[in-house]
This record gives structure tokens, sequence and C-alpha cells, in this order.
């Protein structure tokens, strides 16, 4: 696997409780999460998870979208970069409000 398919497969493994192992290339990613009962703010999570990570913007409709880990991670790598936020902007994941 590719370094962002890893990534990315540690981030949805951690953010849902899945066995990274269930989490390969081309697994249909739709099926995974109907099968953890994944719903919309388990999915805003993800994307939050994968900008800080990146420092990309991550739209809940693109996420929706994505087929499989490879399609995921060909949009994270073509995704332009955002600028770092000032520290003092900087709220820390267990600060946010869900």
């Amino acid at each position: 696997m590719i370094p962002t398919i890893e990534t990315l497969r540690d981030i949805i493994s951690n953010q849902l409780g899945i066995p990274a192992a269930k989490i390969r290339e081309h697994t249909p990613l739709r099926p995974l999460f109907d099968e953890y009962e994944t719903n919309n703010i388990d999915l805003i999570d993800i994307g939050l998870a994968l900008e800080e990570k990146f420092q990309i913007e991550v739209p809940i409709e693109e996420l929706q979208n994505w087929k499989n880990p490879t399609e995921a991670a060909a949009f994270i790598n073509a995704a332009p970069k955002i600028p770092n936020l000032p520290e003092e902007d900087y709220m820390p994941p267990e600060a946010r409000m869900d």
C-alpha cells in the first residue's frame, strides 16, 4: 500500500473501530461503513482527521462518494494544501464540540 492509503486506513480504523486488516486498497467503503453503522458525524470526524493530517479540505459530499481507499488517496494526493492555521486558532480534537 502507498503511504496515503495506509494513513487513510489508520484514520478510518481509529475513528470507527474497524479492524485495519479489513481496509485494503480496493475495499468498497460504502458497504464497510454500512456494516459498522457509520453515520454523518462519523464521516465528519474522518474528514476532520484527514484535513488535519494532510492539510487539505475534504467536503463531506466528496468523502461520501469515495468508492475505495485508492480513490480516496487519489483525491487526497491531488487536493491543494491549505495553509496552516495560526496556533491561536488551532483547536485540538478533544476540545471540539461534537
